[in-house]
């Protein structure tokens, strides 16, 4: 008997192990019997104070892996009240840890979104790495829309997010760029604007009516039960594009999809997108409108001080393909194998085109004093002392960006496999 102790010394140990603490853990009730765990959250304000919305994960019994998604939300004059009457009619602790976004309305943006981020922080340890959007309807029915996607289609916000920060402008700020914001560095980053409708070729249906059941003392859930008096809501989850402007913790502008377009192009990660160049005419083309595609870039952005002048060079080469040609005019030369179609000319075009965009767009920003960007931390980092000699010169110096030249050195090419 020593001698197989010996020899299965650690095989022994772990077989000890799994006999005493393995039926005691298989014992133990799950966590969510007694907390809500949430993956999304939405803070909605308001006259009366606060809606606060929680996405919680309910599992299912069932022969394979399976949960979906509900909303529950509670009202109070302060985020402390919300929470403790979500607690008390649900009986169930509220566990934030593992929320991966937070929807919030522009009313609260119009305030201070810092208060209730300091507060969600600090009671319940939220993960720094959630991710903030806005919405300019209720911040609870984009939660639910967002659940009932996933429960139906599969599909999320936080899909949609992935989708802005690659192939838009926006980079979906988390919690801890927010406090940034405030600590140092630049003070101003942009939210994603989420809204609902009611026609689905708006947005992403839910296929199905949004229905809010009452749960006693102003608590509520939403995608479930169906007590309570039935309204007609909306059922489709919008995303335009647009953005909002903030500076710390409030907001200071907003721009539709339009007059924010050529941000992406400044946009390291967004390397696939589409342009159009209308009625475009040369020695091989004719009033034509061409459909160009992107395929990839390369992107070197530079930080240097000028004449006392901040000066930021976005040098980018860019590789397009044309994937449409519309033109009345029919030259055989349009059909012709190994006919040269992306001419020196409408790549001149397309930079044109591209260039005003940019500077287009980044002028709006200066005019809002909205350093979206980033350039602040790209002079910091390679230009730190003329910056910061810059800034002293200054009378205001959260006024800096708009004294910022940017100098946009694009190069257009064929993309060839």
């Amino acid at each position: 008997m020593i001698k197989l102790w010996q020899k299965n010394k650690i095989f022994l140990i772990f077989l000890l192990i799994v006999i005493f603490i393995l039926p005691t853990a298989l014992a133990n009730d799950s966590l969510s019997s007694s907390h809500l765990i949430c993956i999304g959250i939405a803070v909605d304000k308001n006259e009366d104070g606060y809606e606060l919305s929680t996405q919680v994960v309910i599992p299912e019994q069932t022969t394979t892996f399976k949960q979906k998604l509900q909303v529950f939300s509670s009202t109070g004059q302060s985020l402390k009240l919300c929470v403790d009457n979500l607690n008390m009619h649900l009986g169930k602790v509220t566990a934030l840890v593992h929320c991966s976004y937070m929807v919030v309305n522009e009313a609260l943006l119009e305030e201070d979104l810092m208060s209730v981020l300091d507060y969600l922080v600090r009671e319940f340890n939220i993960d720094f790495n959630c991710v903030v959007v806005a919405t300019d309807k209720k911040a609870k029915d984009i939660l639910v829309l967002s659940g009932e996607l996933n429960n139906t289609q599969g599909m999320d916000l936080p899909t949609i997010l992935d989708y802005n920060n690659t192939y838009l402008f926006s980079r979906s700020p988390n919690i801890d760029m927010v406090y940034s914001s405030f600590l140092g560095g630049s003070p101003n980053y942009i939210l994603s604007v989420f809204t609902t409708a009611k026609e689905p070729n708006e947005g992403i249906d839910t296929k199905g009516q949004v229905q809010s059941a009452s749960s006693g003392g102003g608590s509520q859930g939403s995608g479930g039960g169906s007590s309570g008096s039935e309204e007609e809501k909306d059922t489709v989850l919008v995303n335009n594009g647009d953005i909002i402007l903030m500076e710390k913790g409030k907001k200071i502008g907003k721009l539709n999809i339009n007059e924010a377009y050529g941000l992406r192009y400044i946009n390291p990660d967004n390397k696939k997108f589409k342009i159009s160049v209308e009625d475009f005419t040369d020695d091989f083309y004719t009033n034509a409108d061409i459909e160009l595609s992107s395929n990839d870039k390369l992107q070197y952005n530079r930080y240097y001080i000028k004449d006392g002048v901040p000066v930021l060079e976005l040098n980018i080469l860019q590789y397009m393909e044309i994937c449409g040609i519309k033109q009345e005019e029919i030259k055989p030369d349009l059909y012709t194998a190994n006919k040269e179609r992306f001419t020196k000319d409408l790549a001149n075009k397309v930079q044109e085109q591209i260039t005003n965009e940019i500077i287009s767009s980044v002028a709006m920003l200066q005019n809002a004093n909205c350093d979206a960007i980033y350039a602040y931390d790209g002079f910091e980092k390679y230009a730190y002392r003329d910056f910061h000699k810059f800034l002293d010169s200054l009378e205001n110096k959260k006024e800096y960006f708009k004294y910022v030249q940017i100098k946009v050195n694009i190069k257009v090419e064929h993309y060839k496999e």
